[in-house]
């Protein structure tokens, strides 16, 4: 256990205070220059064994400014050792602070890091230099929280390995709450902000975070949740084997500390943090994709086609999966990974588009395009090429089409290449099979401009569910501004939780190595700023909209959709 607080030590230390490290280090390890002032003296955490400050063990000790706290303290330690991946800090640690005790070590940790790190060797972790159980004290401040999900895994079984019997290991964290994030699959915990350097902040999941100690052999002894909500939570570990609980607060009040607020908090108790891994998705039979779901409600589109149910079914055979499903008035039904007309009501489109020229950016498989085309709109979608198009994390460059190596799907009424993306060819086949109008264009969504369309603009311009997958999410706003003469409306997942006036907007970068295609999170007031930086006015970004799963697939044991939440904007040219 801790005592929170601090004691006062009145006596005068008559050891050489240690000095100051250089302004270019300091500003490197911390924003506020007072916190390398030396106290009176006394622990920079109080333990209720002064005993455990025997031995310490600092991973990522920077340029010394706990180390130079516990040179100060009254008990100092007989041993010390200091990690870092930053050679310099660790070079002037060696020639300022091990001068004045020899029992302080500090050593170069050779991992790679883009900003602190660059010339390190190419390798992602790497073993603490100690041997096993010999630290009654880790110290690992503003570490995790630059850390990814496996470096994470790493470390903590490091931390278990090197930590006395009795020992404690202080730890920090940024935590949210993974259900606040509806966008997110279960193998998705951890959030970060900045699309150059991950490293820059990362966020963990707080229910990952303890199963994963767990699994380390380590359990939460204390907690000491953050003063203002989305700051560093302070955990302090020791080890267990016997399943020990965590001391992990589970009130709601508490939760909201967590970045995204916790407003779908569940108690400690329930099974879904019990560690128990969830039950693998699996793909609905051949014959259940044309078997309308019987407690179905929503939207039924009318069936312009002539094709009989057999000649319907054995076209959309064709295709291995479904991005859209497409339910009719006649009965006919394709299901795929999403059921837009389940919950189309919400998105307040008008109930007539009599007379309206529409823009469909992103189309998919083309529901929203057909949809809008019944309502009686003369309708252009857009879509991409293929992978080349797409925004991938980590990839500087747009390949041209070519290196698909494949040819066109097809060519338009100006023999022009037509490239299906990975969910368009739903909508080509539905549009086959509709005698659908609808036109199409190839292009990125940031290549979007008025002369792509003849010098024409459209009375509204549709983005579903797209913005969540550009890097430039503003950008793709303002070309669709360039082409829009009234109104636009576009949806995307934000975080659950953060609202009210006081909130500054904010974005999330939930990224991970399982999916390269995944952009910015923002929150509401993020959301609403989007559409104001890109030129409009009006903006409402009040609405919500169930992006309701109809078919679930998975590869591998991998979900590969699931049921989202969605805030849906609308926002108007002025």
């Amino acid at each position: 256990m801790l005592v929170h607080g601090s004691s006062t030590h009145n006596d005068t230390l008559s050891r050489p205070q240690p000095p100051l490290p250089p302004i270019e280090f300091r500003k490197l390890v911390c924003g506020d220059d007072a916190l390398f002032d030396l106290n009176d003296g006394s622990p920079f955490v109080q333990l209720t064994d002064p005993d455990q400050y025997a031995s310490v063990f600092d991973f990522g000790c920077g340029c010394g400014r706990f180390a130079r706290q516990l040179l100060n303290q009254a008990n100092r330690p007989k041993r010390y050792v200091g990690i870092d991946i930053h050679r310099g800090m660790i070079q002037w640690c060696q020639d300022n602070l091990s001068t004045i005790e020899p029992a302080f070590q500090f050593c170069h940790h050779d991992v790679w890091n883009l900003g602190l790190g660059p010339d390190n060797t190419r390798q992602s972790v790497a073993a603490f230099p100690v041997g096993s159980a010999e630290f009654r004290l880790v110290n690992a401040h503003s570490v995790f929280t630059h850390l990814t999900k496996e470096q994470t895994e790493f470390y903590l079984a490091e931390i278990s390995r090197i930590l006395a019997a009795d020992g404690v290991a202080r730890t920090t964290w940024f935590l949210f709450d993974r259900t606040t994030f509806p966008m997110l699959f279960d193998f998705q915990v951890t959030l970060f902000i900045n699309e150059v350097d991950p490293s820059n902040a990362v966020i963990y999941d707080w229910q990952w975070l303890l199963e994963t100690m767990c699994k380390s052999g380590l359990r939460v002894s204390d907690t000491v949740p953050p003063a203002q909500r989305g700051f560093e939570w302070e955990l302090y570990l020791r080890k267990s084997s016997s399943g020990e609980p965590h001391e992990f607060p589970a009130d709601a009040q508490s939760h909201l500390k967590l970045s995204g607020s916790g407003t779908r908090f569940e108690p400690l108790g329930d099974k879904s943090h019990s560690g128990e891994s969830s039950p693998a998705l699996s793909e609905e039979p051949p014959d259940e994709l044309f078997r309308a779901n019987a407690a179905r409600s929503g939207h039924l589109l009318r069936f312009t086609g002539d094709l009989s149910a057999e000649e319907f079914r054995a076209r959309c055979s064709e295709l291995p999966f479904w991005y859209h499903s497409y339910y009719f008035e006649n009965g006919f039904c394709v299901r795929g990974d999403y059921d837009i007309g389940a919950d189309v009501d919400a998105y307040d489109f008008p109930p007539s588009m009599e007379g309206m020229k529409v823009l469909d950016i992103g189309t998919g498989a083309g529901w929203f395009a057909i949809y809008f085309e019944q309502l009686g709109a003369d309708v252009v979608s857009v879509d991409a090429r293929g992978y080349c198009d797409f925004d991938m994390y980590g990839r500087h460059f747009y390949p041209p089409i070519e290196t698909e190596n494949r040819p066109p799907d097809r060519f338009d009424e100006d023999q022009l290449p037509i490239y299906y993306s990975p969910v368009s060819r739903g909508f080509w086949t539905m549009k086959d099979i509709l005698g659908a109008k609808v036109g199409f264009k190839n292009s990125r969504v940031y290549d979007i401009n008025p002369a792509l369309f003849g010098g024409e603009k459209f009375d509204l311009v549709f983005l579903g569910a797209i913005l969540c997958h550009l890097r430039d999410p503003i950008g793709a706003l303002m070309a669709a501004r360039s082409v829009c003469r009234h109104r636009v409306i576009a949806s995307t997942p934000v975080v659950l939780g953060e609202t009210g006036p006081d909130v500054l907007p904010r974005q999330y970068l939930p990224y991970t190595n399982d999916d390269r295609i995944s952009w910015w999170l923002p929150n509401e007031a993020c959301f609403r700023h989007w559409f104001l930086a890109a030129g409009f006015t009006g903006v409402d970004v009040s609405r919500q909209v169930n992006l309701r799963c109809d078919v679930l697939r998975s590869e591998e044991g991998r979900p590969l959709n699931g049921e989202q939440t969605l805030r849906v904007g609308s926002a108007f040219v002025p």
